[in-house]
């Protein structure tokens, strides 16, 4: 099957997105599929992440970033705010308040139906000549953005092949993008327009498949991220660090939505054994951790640095005792699972899960045994208690097993991904 790949983010520039989207072209290549990438060029991330397809399949495209489209759309809006807060009058009516509406607004009303939207007629070109090349049987878009959508859904209108999109964060629906009300009801519908019109979609968990299938009245499967196999080649920490339990935690907090105190909580409870644990921190916000391990009275427990090229990333994930996963400790969150998590089983480790004591993120832990979700100080410290118990005799807490996550690799994801397009695209030949 001919298939055209509409993706923002793509490697080698390394993002969480990139990783899942390049090891999907991947296999989906070693599948048989005649996969071909539209993807935007010099985005603003290390260029760290394979390219494991051949280069002349993807076609990298430039794109107009939301500082120039802020620019060249909202100059006269700029220029109207400029004036009219120019007498000292009329200065003291444009509050910090109303500016940051202004903004806001400008924002909104510039980049729908996000900021990327910038993109969109470039990959919209690639997208066509691709297709004018050569017939394509099935066109599948990844979002976020949400404008990979929107692409995806025009060029399936020209050309006339079925589209699949790929929502790896839930649209209208995501309770992490802070928008006004008003602003709501124009995204929900521009959402089922668009949506309404694919052939099927993807997503990340059953629980979000249920509400889109529900929603939409469309087939939605779930395809996991998954996790590559690694080979066994990272030493163990050194010596000097046996006797505490090295838990890591790789990826942002998200202002401090996703919230370690519970686990801070938790080791300073264990008293004198608070010394067998350390908790690192990879990643952006340094300053937030600190203070957060300050206000717990557990600074000396953790060590927080910044972030790490992908590869290292990979082999913190293997040398660690047990790797932590921060969710939002809110009803929002059930249906969640992190691409982190599937990153941490390839790593073979123990989870402790903060802030997903409900939902299918906890529902996958505890019932495949991999860890432990809870929000709670005491059951987390009974844990560690554990853990510890097991870094005394063992050298280091009991790796999961082989079988436990077997079904979450990113092989057997992307068969499950490559299925359920067949399927689509068979039915949409169907008379």
């Amino acid at each position: 099957m001919r298939l055209l790949f509409v993706t923002y983010f793509f490697p080698p520039f390394r993002t969480s997105a990139a990783v899942r989207t390049g090891q999907t072209a991947k296999y989906l290549s070693a599948m048989g599929h005649d996969v071909r990438v539209v993807t935007a060029d010099r985005l603003p991330w290390e260029r760290s992440l394979p390219l494991e397809i051949p280069r002349d399949h993807v076609a990298y495209t430039p794109w107009l970033g939301s500082g120039v489209t802020a620019i060249v759309a909202g100059r006269r809006l700029f220029r109207a705010n400029v004036e009219v807060a120019r007498s000292s009058a009329e200065r003291r009516l444009v509050t910090p308040s109303a500016k940051r509406l202004i903004r806001l607004a400008q924002r909104n009303l510039l980049y729908m139906p996000d900021d990327c939207i910038g993109w969109y007629p470039w990959a919209l070109r690639a997208s066509l000549r691709i297709a004018e090349q050569q017939p394509v049987d099935l066109i599948y878009a990844s979002a976020g953005p949400f404008t990979s959508l929107l692409v995806a859904a025009t060029v399936a209108r020209v050309c006339g092949a079925p589209w699949v999109g790929e929502l790896r964060d839930l649209w209208s629906d995501n309770h992490y993008r802070s928008l006004p009300p008003w602003f709501r009801g124009i995204d929900a519908r521009l959402e089922a327009r668009v949506l309404k019109s694919a052939a099927g979609l993807v997503t990340m968990s059953e629980l979000w498949a249920e509400g889109l299938e529900s929603k939409y009245a469309v087939p939605v499967r779930a395809v996991y991220n998954g996790f590559e196999e690694r080979d066994e080649q990272t030493s163990r920490r050194n010596e000097a660090r046996s006797e505490s339990i090295v838990i890591a935690h790789l990826g942002m907090l998200y202002g401090g939505k996703r919230d370690p105190t519970p686990l801070f909580q938790a080791i300073q409870a264990l008293g004198d054994d608070a010394h067998r644990v350390r908790v690192e921190f990879y990643g952006p916000e340094q300053d937030l951790v600190r203070r957060l391990a300050r206000s717990s009275g557990v600074e000396d427990r953790v060590r927080v640095f910044g972030d790490i090229p992908y590869a290292e990333s990979l082999t913190v994930q293997s040398n660690s005792d047990v790797l932590l996963l921060l969710m939002w400790d809110t009803p929002e969150e059930a249906g969640v699972l992190p691409g982190k998590l599937f990153e941490y089983l390839g790593a073979r480790r123990p989870v402790l899960a903060v802030g997903a004591g409900y939902g299918v993120g906890a529902h996958l832990i505890s019932s495949r045994r991999l860890g432990l979700a809870s929000s709670d100080p005491v059951e987390i410290a009974v844990q560690l208690r554990t853990w510890i118990a097991e870094k005394d005799a063992l050298g280091r807490p009991e790796p999961l097993s082989a079988e436990a996550v077997a079904d979450f690799s990113r092989v057997r994801q992307v068969q499950r991904l490559s299925e359920f397009l067949c399927e689509l695209s068979t039915a949409a030949k169907s008379p």
